[in-house]
This record gives structure tokens, sequence and C-alpha cells, in this order.
């Protein structure tokens, strides 16, 4: 299953619905988004099981300071992970740079667990 997060008017709905998937154990939850430190703290926190990444090298070569809005930074501070997301999130912490998802377009990607 594939879920549009979007704006408010669509979140509601991905809300009731990743609660009913939860309730259900239909298998695990994946996460797409930005990799930056708001899209970190939602697959972390609404219960997510794996993100998709691209290879670190790539990530770190490709990742901009445009795409860590400064407004995200505490939430950036905040963000722990000890497993195979720990490289990311610290190089995004150090260096304050991200990536969106739109920049994933035909890159190949990974399932990491969270």
């Amino acid at each position: 299953m594939v879920i549009y997060r979007g704006d408010a008017h669509y979140s509601q709905g991905r809300a009731k619905l990743l609660k009913r998937w939860k309730e259900g154990a239909y298998g695990p939850l994946k996460y797409f988004g930005d990799l930056d430190p708001k899209g970190l703290h939602i697959a972390m926190s609404e219960g997510f099981s794996h993100i998709a990444v691209p290879k670190f090298t790539w990530f770190t070569t490709r990742a901009t300071a445009q795409a860590y809005p400064s407004k995200q930074h505490d939430t950036a501070v905040n963000l722990q992970h000890s497993g195979q997301l720990q490289p990311y999130i610290a190089f995004m912490q150090r260096h304050q740079r991200a990536l969106l998802q739109q920049w994933l377009q035909n890159v190949s990607l990974q399932w990491l667990p969270l």
C-alpha cells in the first residue's frame, strides 16, 4: 500500500488509515519522504518500520543546505537512532544538509529498519 501524506486536507484520512493498518498488523509500514529533519522525525515517531534512503555516499555528496530548513534545526538536534539510519542523522546534524524526496527520482533506494 502506498499513502500520500500531503497537506492538512489529506493528512486526516492518512492518520486514520495508518491507525487501522497498525491495529490490523497487516505488515511492514514503510516510509518514503523527504530526508530532512522533519521527514526523519515523521518516519520515526509515527510507527513506520522502514525508511527508503539512497546509499550513504550518494546522500552525503548530494545533500544540500537548502533542503535543511533552519526552522527544523531543533528537530534535527533531537533525532536519535542507533541503527543503520544513524550515519544519515549524524551527517545531517553535523553538516545541516538534507535531501528532498523529489530529488530521489531514478535513484536506487534501500529500505533501512527504523
